[in-house]
C-alpha cells in the first residue's frame, strides 16, 4: 500500500500487537490518512505522500514529516481500537477469544479509545501549530487555500496535564488556555 505509515508504526508507538490482522489495521490507517488529506489539504498530501514513496522528501517536508506520522499514528491506532477484536462474517460480527484470555469490558475499551482519540488530537495540534508557525515554507499548502492551521483555535485539555490543541469550533466559547 502506498501509505505514509505501517502497521510496525502503530506497534513501536502504541502497543499494538505484532499479530494484529493487517487487513483490520490497514483499514485504520486508510481512514486515518483520508483525515489528514482533509486537513493537509489534497495537492500538498500528494506532494508529501510521493515524496516520502520516492525517498525524495524535501527539506522543509522532512521537518514536518515527524508531525503527520505521528497523528497518523495515533490516528489510526484510534480507529483501529473499536474494530480490532471483531471479525465480520456471514452471520454477522463475531468477537475473537481466546481460551486464556478474558474480554475487556466497555468501560475500559471506551477509556482505551479516548486516550488515543486524546493523543491523536494533540499530535494534530502540534502539526497544526508546526505548519502556522512554519506557513512560508510550505507553498503547495498555502496556495491550497483551503486549511485554517491558526493554534489559538485548537485547545484541549488533557486530564489534569495542561491545555493542547483541538480542533473544535466551539473553542472561543470556553477558556482552555487562561
Amino acid at each position: 500500500m502506498n501509505l505514509l505509515v505501517t502497521k510496525n508504526d502503530i506497534v513501536d508507538n502504541c502497543a499494538l500487537s505484532e499479530n494484529t490482522d493487517d487487513r483490520q489495521i490497514n483499514v485504520a490507517i486508510v481512514q486515518a490518512h483520508n483525515k489528514l488529506q482533509a486537513v493537509l489539504c489534497r495537492d500538498f498530501y500528494e506532494e508529501l505522500k510521493t515524496q516520502f514513496l520516492n525517498s525524495t522528501l524535501s527539506t522543509e517536508n522532512t521537518a514536518i514529516f515527524p508531525y503527520v506520522k505521528n497523528y497518523l499514528v495515533w490516528e489510526s491506532y484510534s480507529s483501529f481500537i473499536v474494530v480490532g477484536s471483531f471479525n465480520q462474517t456471514k452471520a454477522g460480527f463475531r468477537e475473537h477469544t481466546d481460551d486464556n484470555s478474558q474480554p475487556v469490558d466497555n468501560t475500559r475499551i471506551s477509556m482505551i479509545k479516548k486516550n488515543a482519540e486524546e493523543q491523536a488530537q494533540f499530535y494534530l495540534g502540534e502539526l497544526r501549530r508546526f505548519l502556522h508557525d512554519n506557513i512560508g515554507d510550505y507553498s503547495t499548502y498555502q496556495a491550497s487555500n483551503c486549511y485554517d492551521c491558526d493554534p489559538k483555535k485548537y485547545s484541549f485539555k488533557i486530564s489534569g496535564a495542561g491545555s493542547k490543541e483541538r480542533p473544535d469550533p466551539w473553542f472561543d466559547q470556553y477558556p482552555y488556555n487562561t
